[in-house]
Order: C-alpha cells, then sequence, then structure tokens
C-alpha cells in the first residue's frame, strides 16, 4: 500500500475516532420513562388493531431512538417493534427497522403484488420511508 493511501487512511480512522468521543452517551436515566411510554404507545397501537397507528408508534420509536437522551442506542427488545410492524402489514410488503430508518423490501420483489399502500399510509418503492 502506497503512503498517500495509508495516510487517507489513517486521517480517516482518526476522524472516525474524534467523531465517537464526540458523540454524546445515552443517558439512561432519561431514557427509562421514555422507553415505558413507547411501549405503552405500541401497545395501545397493536390493540386498536390500525396498520396506521402501529406505523406512527413504531416511526416515532425509532425517530426517539435516534435523538437525546437515547442518542443512538436502541432497547434489547427492538424487534418488539418489527413484529408489530411484520403483523400489520401484508406479507409482500414487508417493513424492516434497520439502523435509525424504516427500509421496505417490497421494492426488490418485481412479482410481487402492489401492497405499498396499507391502511391509507404509502410505502414508497425505494428505502427510506422514515427519516428520523
Amino acid at each position: 500500500m502506497s503512503s498517500d493511501v495509508q495516510a487517507i487512511l489513517d486521517r480517516a480512522r482518526e476522524r472516525g475516532d474524534q467523531r465517537a468521543a464526540a458523540a454524546a452517551k445515552p443517558d439512561y436515566q432519561a431514557c427509562r420513562p421514555l422507553f415505558a411510554r413507547q411501549k405503552a404507545a405500541l401497545t395501545r397501537a397493536v390493540k386498536s388493531k390500525d396498520p396506521e397507528r402501529v406505523i406512527l408508534a413504531c416511526r416515532d420509536a425509532v425517530r426517539a431512538w435516534a435523538a437525546p437522551p437515547f442518542n443512538g442506542a436502541w432497547p434489547d427488545d427492538w424487534s418488539r417493534w418489527q413484529r408489530a410492524l411484520d403483523d400489520v402489514l401484508p406479507w409482500t410488503a414487508r417493513v424492516l427497522l434497520e439502523g435509525p430508518r424504516l427500509t421496505t423490501s417490497a421494492a426488490s420483489n418485481p412479482h410481487a403484488p402492489d401492497a405499498r399502500h396499507v391502511g391509507g399510509f404509502d410505502i414508497p418503492d425505494t428505502p427510506p420511508i422514515l427519516e428520523p
């Protein structure tokens, strides 16, 4: 590897280390009551059997996890929100919680029926469908 390439990689690693050091750590004390409210909102949405409410509860939770006090930390049981989405959407419109975004895999199956309009909520063909 040339010295120029090595220097570029070293600078990139340094910038990455600086960003990681500057990133705010989650405030777990402040997260607890917010997380409890998120779980309660998801439970209410699921019990309502309204796909829009479930999708919105998931979107709101993902947005909250990207912002303070969570600062990008996702709860250990984040899959609770994924399962709720899976349960309200048709199998052809799988929506994935990934990182801080919701993405759809419906566009990856050209033979699937059009299921991008669910419960009055439009799901676009290309990710992301949610920006935190």
